[in-house]
């Protein structure tokens, strides 16, 4: 074999199949801000969610790759002879196939993931989430150990994708990230694809790690407030107000005493952290205050109780499972949903789990005391009717699993969690399901 036939065989290598970046010893350089990221050597664990999620749709995935089009050089890479050039868009599979492995992730995470590509929010109705993915940075190294250019490629190939979720309901972005997979792969046709797609699932399941996100998944976003200063009870927060002030825990009276009035239209969210699994002791995550109960949620001392276990005080004295009496301070009521909020210095030892979902008839439930079982649809109030005769007002009430539902009226009903959660202005949306 002569030198033009090897010089030759070495260009079928870099122009035929080779579309590749990289596979020197530099890192690929940053571009738009997002940083390169080393390749990893092993995958990300895929999540899987053991309860029902929020429904999501998804956009066409894009690319927008940089423009560079040099035309690089041979590099000798451990056994074998690698091109190196920027990707371009030409070289990358079409948004389509990254669309379906996007959605094959998420379904393989039992993520509740609707039909059809949504482009926009207009046309994601009906969901709570819209995920787009625009992919901004790629990496691939196609490796050929055949000189005659015959053999299956070994593809080695890196994809950063930047994530935007968008609440539908609210129409705005309420999470951005980006995250950077791997992957490795045979392709007897000597082209990127098969690692590309590898590293799009793998770039999905680290999205899906996110702690932030699964609280999403699981409970809904964070009702971030749009004012950050105390706001006086009864009265609306002024236009212009600046956002430089500590979100505040307390609905405040003028003049900064704290005040256990219902909770204006304007109040700040107080935002409760979910745990991402809660206790199944019913006992341990209820207490009362006097003849009524209520229940911790969150880890951080928070307690719904009911409106008319407060009334007008400002603390209330709480007795946990054990019979220890803790003082709390009554942060919130919402009279017309017959709730309120409590805050307690000491955080429980373990919160109940929540889980907002409509039970059918017959759907059984109980809560500290009582069993039983509902008997119907929400009525125009939004209550749900239960059999659950002598439950104390504000206990929990939980489904067959144990997990939180409602708040228990006292008079065999209960308010569903989720509308508790909307009358207490807590900063997480729970989705019913």
């Amino acid at each position: 074999m002569n030198f033009k036939t090897i010089t030759a065989a070495f260009l079928a290598v870099g122009l035929a199949g080779c579309s590749s970046f990289g596979g020197g010893p530099a890192s690929p350089p940053s571009t738009g801000g997002i940083p390169a990221v080393a390749a990893a050597t092993v995958r990300t664990t895929p999540v899987v969610f053991n309860q029902p999620t929020a429904k999501v749709a998804i956009a066409p995935v894009t690319i927008k790759l940089p423009e560079r089009r040099g035309l690089g050089t041979y590099t000798r890479n451990v056994d074998c002879w690698v091109y190196v050039r920027p990707i371009r868009d030409s070289d990358f599979p079409p948004g389509a196939p990254l669309t379906v492995e996007l959605r094959n992730a998420l379904v393989g995470s039992k993520v509740d993931v609707v039909p059809g590509e949504k482009p926009d929010v207009a046309a994601a109705q009906g969901v709570d989430y819209l995920i787009t993915a625009n992919v901004p940075l790629a990496h691939a190294d196609l490796c050929i150990n055949d000189i005659f250019n015959a053999d299956p490629a070994d593809v080695d190939a890196q994809v950063t994708v930047a994530w935007e979720v968008w609440s539908v309901r609210e129409n705005r972005v309420v999470f951005q990230t980006t995250t950077t997979g791997t992957g490795s792969a045979k392709s007897p046709q000597q082209v990127i694809t098969p690692a590309v797609l590898l590293a799009m699932a793998d770039a999905t399941e680290q999205l899906l790690q996110s702690a932030v996100m699964q609280q999403y998944l699981t409970f809904g976003h964070p009702n971030l407030p749009r004012v950050a200063t105390p706001i006086p009870v009864g009265q609306n927060a002024p236009a212009g107000t600046p956002a430089n002030i500590p979100l505040p825990g307390l609905v405040t009276a003028p003049g900064g005493v704290p005040a256990p009035a219902p909770v204006p239209a304007s109040a700040l969210p107080i935002l409760v952290t979910l745990p991402a699994s809660g206790s199944s002791d019913l006992k341990a995550g209820t207490v009362m205050i006097g003849k009524s109960a209520g229940f911790y949620v969150g880890d951080e001392g928070y307690v719904i109780t009911s409106a008319a276990a407060v009334g007008a005080a400002a603390t209330v004295t709480v007795t946990d499972a054990s019979g220890k009496s803790l003082p709390a301070q009554v942060v919130r009521r919402a009279d017309a949903a017959g709730v309120a909020l409590l805050k307690l210095s000491a955080a429980p030892a373990s919160a109940l789990s929540i889980l907002p979902h409509r039970l059918a008839a017959g759907d059984k439930v109980m809560t500290v005391g009582a069993s039983g079982s509902v008997s119907g649809a929400p009525g125009s109030d939004g209550k749900v009717a239960a059999k659950l005769t002598g439950a104390s007002a504000g206990a929990p009430v939980v489904d067959a699993a144990g997990n939180i539902v409602g708040v228990a009226e006292g008079n065999g009903s209960y308010l569903p969690i989720a509308a508790a959660f909307r009358a207490l202005t807590l900063g997480v949306v729970l989705t019913e399901r």
